[in-house]
Formats: C-alpha cells, sequence, structure tokens
C-alpha cells in the first residue's frame, strides 16, 4: 500500500486519534483534515477493525469511497462510507429486518408537503394560530415552507409536540405553541412511535429530520433489538463535522456509548474547521466540533483535540486571503487552528467588476475559454460558486452558448413543471377518461412529445375548425379518427399514443407500468439520448426532459413499491400535489463540465480555478436574519443555550456569511477570481472592500467578445466579409483558410462548424418581392422600424412563455372592451367567469394560477373605471390603406368623439411608457395617418390606455399624442417607405434597443455573440 507524505501535525493526528476514544482534528482549508481521515481509515482497514466513514454530502461520500477502493482494491463487508443520514436510513433498515417489518420508507420534500397540507385542511382550525396567521396566509406555498423548517429544526434537535409547547408558553412564543400541537398531529399521522415498537407489522416511515434521531434512539435502546441484533462499529471517522446536525451528535453520542463485546462503544475520530461551516440554513452547526469536547449529553464526547498546523493547497497569496477574512469570524468553541503555515504553490487572487449583470457572465464565459482553449485547463477543474443557486439557470445558459461544457443547474421546481413531465401526465389523464378541454389538448399537441411548432399550430386549428367546425370540441372529435392528410400528422401521432394508454389503463397494469407504455408509444428516449450527449444546441434541452422523465419513473417507481395496486390516476394525483421539488438520498448521476455551486453544494470539493461570482452588496452578504415566520433558527440557537452568549442575531448571520466566502476561497487549488457588478443600481459586496482597495480591482467597462466557437467563426466571417473593418488582404486569406481547416480539428456536430449551415449561403426560401395584398398592422411598421429581425422571428413564431401570456393577457382584455364598451362592471366579470377556465388552461393550479388571475381583474376593474368615466365611442373600428407595395391595416380598439374631433384609443396591459415617448409612437401616428386616409376627417390625437397602472381614483394611466400635423404625415410616409425598403430584399436588418436584454431573437442576433453565426 502506497504510504502518503504526511507533515508532522498529520502523523502527530493519527497517532493521537488512534490512542484515544474520540478525538476532534481541526484545521483550516487545505490543511489536509479528509487526507488525515483517510489514511486513518486505511489503518484501521488494515487492521480489520469495523468502521463507518461519514462525509458531509453524497458527492464527497463518493469520492471518499473511490480513494479508499483504490488504494486497498476493494473495500471489507465491514467498512462503509456513507452519510449520517444513509447510515441511520441502513441503521433502521437492520431494525426492520430484525423486528420482522417492512423495509422502511423515507418521505420525500413533496410527500411531507402533502401530508403537512393535509393536516392544515383537516385540522388547521383546531390549531391556537396567532391572530396574524389567518386562512389565506395558512394557504399559502410559502406558509408550508417555513412550517416545514420549522418542524425539521424541532425534529434534529430531538423536541417533541410538547416540548415545543412549553418552549413556546415560557417564551411567549405564540407560534411555537402552534406548531408544537400541530407537531403532535404530524407525528401521529407518520405512526412513528407505532412504527418501531417491537411487533409493529407496517412499515416505518421517516422524514429526512426525523431519520437521524430515530437512529440514535434504537442504539441508545439495546431492549428494543434481538439478543446480538443491535449493529455495533469499533471506529466511525467524521468528515466536516462542523457541518452536522444536532441529529447527527445524538448519533455519535449513542453509538459512541454502546457496549459490544470489548466492552467500550465506538471511537470517533471528527475533523472539522469550525470557521468554514456552511450548513447553517440546514441546521448544520459549527460550534459542534467544541461541544465535543465537552461532556454534555447528546453533545459531547470527551474528545480530545488535534490541531493541522501547514496548508498544503494553494499558496501565500489564497491564504492570507481567508486568514483575513477568518479573523473577522467570531470564534465558534476553538479558535486554535487558525493561520497554519501556507503552503508554497504558486497561485493567483483577481477581482473584476462589470457595468451588469448580462457583462458580468459574459466575462465570466470569457475567462472560462481562456483557461480552457490557452491555458489547457479541463472544465472539470472549474467551479462557479455563488451565494445562491438561484442564478445557477441564467449562468448555464450564456456558458453553453458561449461554448463552454458545464454540468447541468439543479432543478428547484416540482415536477409538473417541466412539459415533458406535464405532457405525460395530461396523457395519462386523457386516455384514464379524463376528457381534456380542446385548449388543453392543443397544448398536448404543442408540447414537446409531439412537437407541433408554434408556426403550424395555426394552420392545423383552421383545418380542424374547418373539418368539425360544427362540434363544440373539434379537437377532440379529429382525434377519434384524424384525417390522413399531411397536416394532421400531429393529430394521428397523439391519438396513436392515447390509444396505447388506455389499453394498459384498461389492462389494470400498475402506474409504472402505464407509465412505461406512455414513454415507449412517445419514442423518443433515442433520439433525446443522441441529442443530450450531442453537445448541440438541443443539448441542454433535451437532457433535462430526459432527467425530468427519469424522476417520473421514480417517483412511480416510489409509488408501486410502497402499494402494488397504485394506478396512473394515483400518479398523476401524486405529482399534482407537489409544490416542492423531488429529493433523495440516493447517489445521483454525474456529468462533466463546470461545476455551478453553491458553498454548501462545494462541500468536499476542490478546483484548479474558483470564480465566485455576483459578489455584490446585499446579495453577498445577505444580512437579512435568517429566521422567517416561525423562528426556527431562534430556536436551535435557544436549545443550545446561544442565546445569551453576547452575540446578537445580526452578528449570527454576518459571521455565517463570511463563513461561507472563506470556504469559498478554500476550494480554489491555484486561482481564484471575485466578480461582481458595479453599476449606478448596484454596487460590489462590501465584503470586497474588506480585502481590496480600489487599486486592487479591474473595472471592466464594455463587454468583451467571448472566446466560444461560434463567437470565433462569426469573427473569422466578419473578417472575410465586412469591409467597414478594413482588414488586410493576407488576413482575410489567413481567416478562409481558418474557416476552410474548421471540419478538420472540431467536430462536425458542433454548433457553426459545418458550412453548410451558414446562414449567409443558404439561397432565400422566397426571393418575390412582398406582395400589394400583404397586410402590415400599425404594430407591426412600430416592430419593423425597431427591429425587423426580431419582427420577422416573432410573425414566425420564435416567443418566449411571458411574451405568449402577456399577448394572450392583452387578447383578454380586448375582447372585454369589445363586448363591453359600457363599462358594466358586473357584466364584464360575469364574462371573466365565462372566458376564465380557456384562458387559465395552460396556468399551474396554485400560485400561478391566482397570480394571474389577480392581475386580470385589477385589469378588467380598471378598464370599468375608464369605459364608465369616458363617452362611449365606435368599438374595434378597422382602417386599411394600400400602398404600392403592401396593405396597411389594423382595428382601432375605440374612437371617442369629442368637440375638437375623433380621438384614436389603444388600450394597453403593459407598462406605460414616458409621455416623450407616446408623442413620437409610430403605432398611434400610423393609426391616425389610417383613420385620416379612410375618412378623410382629421382626429384630435391619439391615447394609449395602460389598464396595468391606475391612479389613485382608480382610472387607468393615460398617454397622450398630439394630434397629426402635415410633418407628422409626412413622417409616417417616410415610415412606410422605411419598411418597404426593409422588406423589400432577402436581409433581415437588426437594430440595437432597449429590449435587447430580453429579445427572444437575440440567439440569431448578429449583434450578439450567441447571434455571430448568422452575421
Amino acid at each position: 500500500m502506497e504510504q502518503l507524505d504526511l507533515d508532522d501535525s498529520q502523523r502527530r493526528a493519527i497517532k493521537t486519534a488512534a490512542g484515544a476514544t474520540a478525538t476532534v482534528i481541526t484545521g483550516a482549508s487545505g490543511t489536509g483534515k479528509t487526507t488525515v481521515l483517510l489514511e486513518a481509515a486505511s489503518h484501521i482497514i488494515e487492521g480489520g477493525q469495523s468502521l463507518v466513514l461519514l462525509a458531509a454530502g453524497r458527492k464527497a461520500a463518493d469520492d471518499l469511497r473511490s480513494k479508499l477502493t483504490l488504494r486497498h482494491g476493494r473495500l471489507p463487508h465491514n467498512v462503509s462510507v456513507r452519510t449520517a443520514q444513509a447510515w441511520a436510513f441502513g441503521i433502521l433498515q437492520e431494525y426492520a429486518a430484525d423486528r420482522g417489518r417492512q423495509t422502511p420508507e423515507l418521505i420525500t420534500g413533496p410527500g411531507q408537503d402533502a401530508i403537512i397540507t393535509e393536516l392544515l385542511a383537516e385540522i388547521g382550525d383546531q390549531i391556537p394560530w396567532p391572530e396574524a396567521i389567518t386562512p389565506d396566509v395558512i394557504a399559502l406555498p410559502g406558509f408550508r415552507a417555513e412550517l416545514r423548517d420549522l418542524l425539521t429544526r424541532a425534529a434534529e434537535l430531538g423536541l417533541s409536540g410538547a416540548d415545543l409547547v412549553q418552549l413556546g408558553t415560557d417564551r411567549s412564543e405564540e407560534n411555537w405553541i402552534a406548531v408544537g400541537h400541530l407537531m403532535d398531529h404530524y407525528e401521529n399521522a407518520l405512526a412513528l412511535e407505532d412504527a418501531t415498537a417491537p411487533g409493529g407489522a407496517g412499515a416505518d416511515r421517516f422524514d429526512h429530520a426525523r431519520l437521524v434521531h430515530q437512529a440514535a434512539r434504537l442504539l441508545a435502546t439495546p431492549d428494543a433489538w434481538s439478543q446480538g441484533a443491535m449493529p455495533t462499529w469499533d471506529w466511525v471517522l467524521v468528515d466536516d463535522y462542523q457541518n452536522a446536525t444536532l441529529a447527527t451528535a445524538s448519533l455519535l453520542s449513542s453509538v459512541h456509548d454502546i457496549i459490544p463485546g470489548d466492552g467500550r462503544g465506538a471511537r470517533l475520530v471528527m475533523t472539522a474547521d469550525p470557521d468554514t461551516a456552511v450548513e447553517g440554513f440546514r441546521g448544520g452547526i459549527a460550534h459542534l466540533p467544541g461541544l465535543a469536547r465537552g461532556s454534555k449529553p447528546g453533545l459531547g464526547v470527551n474528545a480530545g483535540l488535534v490541531t493541522l498546523e501547514k496548508r498544503h493547497r494553494a499558496g501565500a497569496k489564497l491564504a492570507a486571503l481567508q486568514d483575513s477574512l477568518i479573523a473577522r469570524i467570531g470564534v465558534a468553541g476553538t479558535g486554535e487552528h487558525r493561520k497554519p503555515e501556507a503552503a508554497d504553490g504558486e497561485d493567483a487572487f483577481s477581482i473584476t467588476t462589470f457595468p451588469g449583470g448580462d457583462q458580468q457572465l459574459s466575462g465570466i464565459a470569457r475567462m472560462i475559454r481562456r483557461e480552457h482553449v490557452r491555458g489547457n485547463l479541463r472544465y472539470d477543474d472549474i467551479a462557479i460558486i455563488t451565494r445562491s443557486r438561484g442564478a445557477h439557470t441564467e449562468i448555464e445558459r450564456v456558458l453553453r452558448e458561449a461554448g463552454v461544457r458545464v454540468r447541468p443547474a439543479a432543478r428547484n421546481q416540482p415536477l409538473r413543471y417541466s412539459r415533458v413531465v406535464r405532457a405525460l401526465m395530461d396523457i395519462i389523464r386523457e386516455a384514464g377518461g379524463g376528457e381534456l378541454a380542446d385548449a388543453d389538448l392543443l397544448g398536448l399537441l404543442s408540447s414537446p412529445v409531439i412537437g407541433l411548432e408554434p408556426s403550424h399550430r395555426r394552420t392545423l386549428v383552421q383545418h380542424v375548425n374547418a373539418a368539425f367546425g360544427e362540434s363544440e370540441t373539434p379537437v377532440r372529435d379529429a382525434l377519434v379518427e384524424p384525417p390522413k392528410d399531411d397536416w394532421a400528422h400531429p393529430l394521428r401521432k397523439l391519438s396513436h399514443i392515447l390509444d396505447k394508454v388506455r389499453v394498459a389503463i384498461a389492462s389494470g397494469l400498475d402506474a409504472e407500468a402505464v407509465l412505461w407504455e406512455a414513454w415507449e408509444a412517445v419514442g423518443l428516449a433515442e433520439d433525446w439520448r443522441e441529442r443530450a450527449l450531442s453537445g448541440g444546441p438541443t443539448s441542454r434541452s433535451s437532457g433535462a426532459m430526459l432527467d425530468s422523465v427519469m424522476q417520473m419513473f421514480r417517483v412511480a417507481q416510489r409509488m408501486v413499491d410502497r402499494d402494488a395496486r397504485t394506478t396512473a390516476a394515483q400518479l398523476i394525483d401524486e405529482l399534482e400535489g407537489q409544490d416542492i421539488a423531488e429529493d433523495s438520498i440516493a447517489r445521483t448521476g454525474r456529468e462533466s463540465g463546470v461545476h455551478l455551486l453553491t458553498p454548501a453544494m462545494a462541500i468536499g470539493q476542490d478546483f484548479e480555478l474558483v470564480i465566485v461570482a455576483d459578489l455584490n452588496d446585499g446579495a453577498w452578504p445577505n444580512l437579512r436574519i435568517r429566521d422567517g415566520l416561525f423562528g426556527a433558527g431562534r430556536l436551535a440557537e435557544l436549545h443550545l443555550d446561544r442565546l445569551t452568549d453576547g452575540i446578537s442575531g445580526l452578528r449570527s448571520v454576518l459571521d455565517d456569511e463570511l463563513r461561507m466566502l472563506a470556504f469559498s476561497i478554500g476550494r480554489a487549488r491555484k486561482e481564484l477570481v471575485f466578480t461582481a457588478v458595479d453599476s449606478e443600481d448596484t454596487s460590489h459586496s462590501r465584503f470586497i472592500d474588506l480585502i481590496a482597495t480600489e487599486a486592487d480591482i479591474e473595472h471592466i467597462e464594455s463587454s468583451q467578445l467571448s472566446m466560444s466557437i461560434p463567437g470565433v467563426i462569426g469573427r473569422l466571417r466578419s473578417a472575410i466579409s465586412d469591409p467597414t473593418l478594413r482588414v488586410r488582404d493576407s488576413d482575410r486569406e489567413l481567416a478562409a483558410d481558418i474557416l476552410a481547416s474548421l471540419p478538420t480539428w472540431s467536430p462536425s456536430d458542433r454548433i457553426g462548424v459545418a458550412p453548410e449551415t451558414w446562414i449567409p449561403t443558404l439561397e432565400p426560401s422566397n426571393p418575390e418581392p412582398w406582395e400589394a395584398s400583404t397586410r402590415i398592422s400599425p404594430s407591426s411598421v412600430e416592430n419593423i422600424l425597431k427591429c425587423t429581425l426580431k419582427w420577422f422571428m416573432e410573425a414566425a413564431g420564435l416567443k418566449n412563455v411571458e411574451d405568449v401570456r402577456a399577448l394572450s393577457r392583452g387578447t383578454f382584455v380586448h375582447e372585454l372592451a369589445e363586448k363591453h364598451p359600457d363599462g358594466d362592471l358586473q357584466a364584464m366579470m360575469e364574462s371573466v367567469e365565462a372566458m376564465w377556465d380557456d384562458y387559465a388552461a395552460d396556468l399551474a393550479d396554485g400560485y400561478e394560477r391566482e397570480f394571474e388571475r389577480e392581475i386580470l381583474l385589477f385589469q378588467v376593474e380598471t378598464l370599468s373605471n375608464y369605459l364608465r368615466e369616458h363617452p362611449k365611442g365606435i368599438v374595434e373600428r378597422t382602417v386599411r390603406v394600400e400602398t404600392d407595395s403592401f396593405t396597411v391595416a389594423g382595428r382601432i380598439d375605440r374612437i371617442e368623439e369629442t368637440p375638437d374631433g375623433p380621438v384614436i384609443v389603444d388600450f394597453k396591459t403593459g407598462k406605460p411608457k414616458s409621455k416623450t415617448l407616446v408623442q413620437e409612437n409610430p403605432q398611434l401616428k400610423v393609426y391616425q395617418w389610417l383613420y385620416e386616409k379612410e375618412t378623410g376627417q382629421a382626429t384630435a390625437g391619439a391615447k394609449l390606455v395602460h389598464v396595468s397602472e391606475a391612479d389613485k381614483s382608480g382610472l387607468p394611466k393615460t398617454r397622450e399624442q398630439d394630434p397629426l400635423t402635415d410633418e407628422g404625415r409626412a413622417q409616417v410616409d417616410e415610415m412606410l417607405i422605411e419598411v418597404k425598403n426593409e422588406l423589400g430584399g432577402v436581409d433581415l436588418g437588426a437594430r440595437e434597443n432597449d429590449a435587447c436584454r430580453y429579445c427572444s431573437a437575440k440567439v440569431v442576433c448578429p449583434l450578439y455573440e450567441e447571434g455571430a453565426l448568422f452575421s
């Protein structure tokens, strides 16, 4: 066996631990705590003793297991490497086997949420809630999240419902009293006492918090086991003990107190760095290593202390940086390990700020590409750490568009929000007799499992209405026996899938089998797998959809394992009832690429390059007191007697923020980069000011081009064809040679490599000029002038979900304005109720649907106020004027007669624009021009009525435009000539404007790096 080169303090730590019953080994980041633990574990394995090695997370456990296996060839049966939760679950499994009970079941987060929801519905009115907690508050998902947090923390502390009621009474905490009563009902619902009592017959059910405590209780009660059945261990080794919970401390205390055959309990070795604890929000206690040195029941094991004295990671720069931050953190039980000797490696540290969030992400992508391309640094050796994972999805998108391989960001939504899962649920619901509405069936046709393109949906609907127009449900009728025309292919595909699933359900198959039949009938598994592995433009979405389907199968499997009679309908009910993401204690697969992490997710890992991003004031540090509605953090501090040690709540929060940053610094083996935004609205973190001067910060004032393959290709092509760049002939020839050689040194399936995929090389689909009958609306005139490319792409169906929702809302409000020109509020509300189900068909139940309804009702009421206050006018007047190139036509929402003449009214459901912008608004000017051309009568002006915002009197905010002058009419003529020129050729112009940041066509825009292929 290979011997590691240990320093003196490491050898001393191993020797001390070998001769003690309990030892805490402390050391700063990079001092080799994990190395010492692995070396101690190797000695124990060689001695033939039993061992449990506990890691703070699943990935850390996997890495420790791999290292031990590599060193010893294989691990003996009496050696296991796990997380505390997995170890506790194993203990409960052994107990169940000993008592002849079913295998224990772990309650997932959604399962726990469903139990709490059911309890609140059944006995919520019996709980003595404080006056502020009304039924409306109880119904909120955020309320249940806060409630779960307190229940979890109480369980980790080993508190019963009665204990919590007593603490609430002593401390005048009404919320604790209420939750204590609910906790008793929750415990009864889980039937923990009955499930774990000798002679019980049912399966034990545990949530994560109670899992570890229950294992500790069982080890503390040997009489609950058969003779010789209770498991014992010679050694328990724990890495990163500063991130452990009180439940884990209780489990260690129990196993340490067991008296096996040799007359003593398991011997403990715990490594820790209290200054880098990052699991406080999950119940982790930075003080546990210090408390382990005492004798307090459930916490203390009279452990000795050994300190590691030399770093073996990075160099002097990062060591000094981390030490300077740690010096500002209050000592959590022990501080002897601070300021160890620095390692002698080369390291680097830099701080870069950007003028905006987009520029920051583009800058990070450029850094990574530079290190990968020029520095030969593997993507796996790079990590981006943010304080929370809310930004990970956007970071992942930007990195992928820049050609950076990145590991998928963690999903943080219930499964039903996945489009493919929602589609499979609707298929099973329809096949089971649920009879979806036509709007839902159309949504199913447009889902990923059928793939009806938005541009083809209108054509399909027209054909269906023509063939089945007399039916109230034409889409449903079309699915019964779909036509054999080409346009009906999506209908035939969906009909085939539904037939297969109907047969499976009628055959009495369980939920998992029915789901499998549905997935097999969809037939997309292999196609999506190939796309996910290709690295192409659809790889991310294909991989995400496959992950969602796999997770759906896990839910079905879990339900069938629990009850073999579980039906497909019950599976759908389970998924519909989930308001939080699925979780598990099982190991998960890995994917190569840049790591997107939070400090807690980075436990047990280190990287060549670490980028700490979004280091902005208000984001990191976030000094908001952690306690929410129920004071879960305060409860933990009270239980540990920490409220009286002179540390205020804000001080504890600040320490936690510093610990997370200090820990993140310690993840870097060679290079560390801080990035932040410095703008009028955002400033860099005060933590940066603690460690650097203004001279140390690099301020990037403008965006830089990335080093992605699409970006390089776009620049090379620009060098060849763009005369404004004034590229020398020799450089143009060199660029052409590089482009010609691309297929020989880059994968042909990589986006942009194959010349035949370059948009400018493709022949126009229709080179003919626009016909005079082509209809252009006033809004299209405005959008074409703003950006022809975006107008064209959106006309072809490229819209994001938010744009579609806003458009639907606008259509809804305009329809009400047309039906009720007098503004009768009661009649308008009756129309809302009649139209609501169809309008909200694609909205998820719960918050999304209620939020949209609240917005809509406000706008309807505001619209009613306006209509009742203003003179009745002409409604939805169609106006049209033919030009030699196209026809300008539109429908005016309302024309109001005033003493000065007709006023054009346009209702808007978006945010109001400034009065200056509205005076020059092209759409309103074209409407005025159209009205004058068609009627021969001059207008008295126009106005935008924004029903999304109201003044104090309840009337919507309005923005007015003056009547057209001769100059204004000439401007409209010029605008139409410009539109004619824009649409006269085969090219589409792209213009930079204030909407570019959120533009759905950015991916094909030559003004931006991600659209460079299309320049």
